[in-house]
């Protein structure tokens, strides 16, 4: 798949692959947030505001996804060289790291306010278990 990925943008596909390649990450960033701000919901009431730092969070994933989106423009989230000899190099930047550091710490922000949240303490007791199936 990776080959014929790499076949596509030199084939003079690149852009429709290239934005294949940055349109993967907005559900990947996103699912974490919302799963976050279904967390911080859960147990409260139906018409309570949201918290100002579900707010900065919604903000940072949009700064986020938009520097995702305008790749083209800096090249921070991954580049997709040609070398001399016709062979494609992709090579990841430093937006990659804050980007997966940024799913990372954000689901386990959720997963944390799930377990404080939970009303029995059996389940709090068995807290690793949903770690088990990743």
């Amino acid at each position: 798949m990776i080959t014929d990925d790499y076949n596509a943008l030199s084939s003079g596909k690149r852009d429709k692959s290239n934005a294949a390649y940055k349109q993967n990450y907005i559900p990947m960033t996103a699912v974490p947030v919302e799963a976050f701000s279904a967390a911080l919901f859960a147990g409260r009431e139906e018409n309570g505001s949201a918290p100002w730092y579900l707010h900065t969070v919604r903000l940072i994933w949009l700064l986020l996804a938009s520097l995702i989106m305008a790749n083209d423009l800096h090249g921070w989230m991954f580049r997709i060289t040609e070398e001399a000899n016709g062979s494609l190099h992709y090579a990841y930047g430093p937006l990659y790291f804050i980007t997966f550091g940024w799913i990372v710490i954000i689901s386990a922000a959720g997963f944390a306010v799930l377990m404080m949240r939970c009303r029995l303490s059996q389940c709090r007791k068995f807290w690793f278990v949903p770690l088990l199936a990743a």
